[in-house]
């Protein structure tokens, strides 16, 4: 679908029309969607890419606890876990030729760009906000909830569980305790790097062999064997109800394949059959709750498409009904209205489930379906926070609505049969892709 604008899965640049006018949510659907997603799979989010990186976090707090824990570097706002990260981003910029797959890697084009300009990297030069889009905290959540690592970032017995392995089986002794060894001359190297990034607020300068041998053992593409098992392991001890992970993982594994967006919907209805009953209700209640999102996404949709084709004219109501499936569109939100208007699940996790009941009822005419999701657009832009965001259809006269140059759409909405939002199940099915455990 076009204009759902799902979350990609990582920003690595500033996004000025995303931060003052909410380029995102134009319906206000997102708040029960997160909610919804949060009770089958409460330890991922759809930002989390290779599960590798939980091995280099549980490196970076191994590495971090040399320094007090409300250290900052020279600049006076970047934690050591962050000066960490440019270390690691950097070696992989470096060394791209010598990973297996340079995709997927928060940071890389930003830090790229900064090494070519500056040959370091400092907090002008990585991402804007680190803490939510840099790699730890990506995976935060997760590692939290997994025990890798503490709510303040302490390393925990997970984490040591997997260092453990991983270090074992790069031929790195005594990374984690002992004074000598292949590991703990490591070690010693990224703590003396992590030391000099804080106390000058950048990276610098090192040799060959140090970017190297960073890329060798910590390739966010290609984890060992054991290391592959321990964090399918721990993925999926922790990131949601060990029988309902159980029951999802099991479907995966007759698929023998990771699920795409576009087959999210009919995967989850296909997880209904023999599931735990508490993950048959939740699953239920997301089918119920796009059944919702979907006419009305689409809906929307449509006014964007018809907006665009003459930006000078707009749309209003009777080309809206004259152009649009309104009748088709009208039918699927009558009767996703009545399925969240039954399932108490959803009332608990959408909480503008009454408002939306009240505003979609009884639209038969075009007229009454366009103005409702005009309000319901500009409601929802009203009352973002801090403060109101701009709506991205303005009033022309004539009861037109002219459609912002920021988000025209060029091609009619599909029709497909999709989810509007991700649960976080093609999250998931990728990590145990890449941990070989569907195979």
């Amino acid at each position: 679908m076009a204009a759902t604008n799902p979350a990609l899965p990582y920003l690595s640049q500033y996004d000025p029309i995303e931060v003052a006018e909410g380029s995102i949510d134009p319906l206000g659907l997102s708040a029960g969607y997160e909610q919804l997603a949060d009770v089958v799979l409460p330890g991922l989010t759809v930002r989390m890419g290779r599960p590798r990186f939980l091995t280099l976090l549980a490196l970076g707090a191994l590495i971090a606890r040399e320094f007090e824990p409300d250290a900052l570097a020279a600049d006076g706002i970047t934690p050591p876990y962050i000066v960490f990260e440019w270390w690691l981003i950097q070696a992989f910029h470096i060394e791209q030729k010598q990973l297996a797959d340079s995709g997927r890697i928060p940071g890389l084009q930003k830090v790229g760009n900064s090494v070519r300009t500056r040959c370091n990297v400092n907090a002008n030069g990585y991402l804007a906000v680190p803490s939510v889009f840099g790699f730890t905290g990506i995976f935060r959540r997760l590692a939290v909830k997994a025990r890798i690592v503490t709510p303040q970032g302490t390393l925990e017995n997970e984490g040591f569980r997997i260092l453990e392995t991983w270090s074992k089986e790069q031929g790195l002794e005594g990374l984690v305790s002992s004074a000598q060894g292949a590991g703990a001359d490591f070690r010693r190297e990224l703590t003396k790097a992590l030391r000099d990034g804080l106390s000058t607020g950048s990276t610098s300068p090192r040799s060959k062999d140090f970017w190297q041998r960073i890329a060798q053992h910590l390739d966010p593409s290609k984890p060992g064997k054991r290391e592959r098992k321990v964090l399918a392991e721990v993925i999926q001890a922790y990131c949601g109800n060990a029988d309902e992970v159980a029951h999802i993982s099991q479907a995966l594994v007759s698929r023998h394949d990771a699920i795409e967006r576009s087959d999210e919907a009919r995967f989850i209805r296909s997880l209904m059959r023999g599931a735990p009953p508490a993950l048959r209700h939740a699953l239920q209640a997301i089918d119920d709750y796009e059944s919702v999102c979907r006419p009305l996404t689409q809906a929307f949709d449509w006014l964007r498409y018809l907006a665009s084709q003459s930006p000078a004219q707009g749309v209003d109501a009777k080309l809206f009904g004259e152009s649009a499936p309104v009748a088709k569109l009208q039918a699927a939100l009558e009767a996703g209205l009545k399925r969240v208007a039954d399932n108490q699940l959803v009332a608990d996790k959408w909480k503008e489930r009454c408002e939306a009941l009240q505003r979609f009822s009884d639209i038969r005419t075009p007229q009454k379906f366009f103005d409702a999701i005009i309000q319901q657009h500009t409601e929802t832009q009203r009352r973002k926070p801090p403060e109101p965001k701009r709506a991205w259809l303005e009033q022309a006269p004539g009861g037109r609505w002219l459609i912002r140059a920021a988000y025209r759409v060029d091609e009619a909405p599909s029709n497909a049969d999709v989810y509007v939002h991700d649960y976080r199940l093609p999250t998931f099915s990728r990590m145990l892709r890449d941990l070989g455990a569907l195979s």
